[in-house]
């Protein structure tokens, strides 16, 4: 028996279940748009024609939009998809979230970019103070005795 409270979701051939609460708890949004209405929901399932691969997260914020901080990947490529979802879903507060975190990604990448430039540069120096050095040598500038 289902509870008149349950709403059980089929997203792109996904099924989740949440409650008419959880899906409502963010005002102004699509679900709170759609149950808003005068909805007949059909023996409390609704279909939804969405890819259903990051939902969950979309369903994770709607528990919790106040989450401090809410967990997100750090892959900016589904950070991107996700962000897709939440702009259909009319989730802005999560926009921003996702927004942030892109901002935060391109940040961290760029100090790596960085990082990995001036690293470069010292191998470059270290790598013509070798080449010096072996230059000095095969020309017998330099001579080795052995130390007693």
């Amino acid at each position: 028996m289902n509870s008149p409270n349950i709403i059980h979701l089929n997203i792109g051939g996904t099924e989740f279940a949440t409650t008419i609460t959880t899906l409502c708890s963010v005002k102004n949004s699509f679900f709170s748009g759609l149950f808003n209405k005068e909805f007949k929901v059909n023996q409390n399932r609704i279909f939804i024609d969405r890819d259903p691969t990051y939902f969950r997260v979309i369903l994770n914020y709607l528990r919790d939009p106040k989450a401090d901080p809410f967990p997100l990947p750090s892959d900016e490529g589904i950070l991107k998809l996700i962000r897709l979802e939440a702009d259909y879903f009319n989730l802005p507060g999560f926009i921003q979230l996702i927004d942030n975190k892109i901002e935060a990604v391109a940040q961290q990448r760029e100090s790596q970019f960085e990082k990995l430039k001036n690293s470069d540069t010292k191998i470059s120096q270290m790598l013509e103070a070798i080449d010096e050095i072996y230059c000095s040598l095969r020309e017998g500038k330099w001579s080795f005795r052995k130390l007693d």
